[in-house]
């Protein structure tokens, strides 16, 4: 289920790019949900500033976005309180998915139910079949001539100020990037053409192929050396 609403928000932020902190502050929630298998929990702002390391005016400017672009809800009764995060279904049935609640018997707090979201998932809309057909038309469709090649699109990427060659795989996943939007006759998620904004699209998608491949640091233990013994 999140990988879904990670690959809608992709998507989504291509076509009106949110920031960097935006970005970053809603991969991190994610992470959180799946970590309490819930789409509602609490998170501390203080644990946020921290992890984002920004300050308290950046971290509210960057959830009023979310909220703004229906990606998130947030409550807080105190300022010192944990605040309360809801993880939005964010899907082109959006507006539907959200009025779909159920409230927590232990708070007055509103919460969107897992279970549900994913039943709405599953039902089939006119929207979804809509865009099913769609999609079919792109992939018949001939390749256009304005799209770049492959080596003038990785040459772009290792522009952007956030490449790093020593990130493991970096070059493979911007090669499976290109061949994603190629295979889709160079459109986006939502059917938009990429000709003109591949660069700008491009650069919103490098954060998440960075953050969500890269593997987790191993600490080896150091090796110790023993004094030799000698018997005389």
């Amino acid at each position: 289920m999140t990988t879904q609403l990670i690959n809608n928000f992709i998507a989504y932020n291509n076509e009106h790019s949110l920031g960097q902190t935006a970005i970053a502050l809603y991969l991190l929630l994610v992470k959180e949900a799946e970590k309490q298998a819930s789409f509602s929990f609490k998170l501390s702002n203080l644990e946020l500033i921290k992890m984002l390391s920004i300050n308290y005016r950046t971290l509210a400017k960057a959830k009023k976005l979310l909220s703004e672009h229906k990606f998130i809800d947030c409550y807080q009764s105190k300022k010192t309180a944990p605040c309360s995060y809801i993880i939005k279904h964010a899907t082109e049935n959006i507006a539907e998915a959200t009025t779909i609640i159920e409230k927590d018997k232990n708070s007055t707090t509103q919460v969107l139910s897992p279970k549900v979201l994913k039943e709405e998932s599953n039902r089939p809309t006119k929207s979804k079949k809509i865009k099913q057909e769609q999609n079919k038309k792109i992939a018949s469709s001939p390749q256009n001539d304005s799209i770049p090649s492959y080596e003038e699109f990785l040459a772009f990427a290792k522009t952007i100020e956030i490449y790093d060659p020593s990130i493991p795989n970096i070059d493979f996943q911007i090669k499976n990037k290109y061949e994603t939007w190629k295979n889709n006759g160079w459109k986006s998620g939502y059917g938009t053409s990429l000709t003109k904004i591949w660069k700008q699209s491009l650069k919103n998608t490098l954060p998440f192929l960075i953050s969500f491949k890269q593997p987790k640091n191993e600490v080896m233990p150091k090796k110790i050396n023993r004094p030799k013994m000698s018997l005389e």
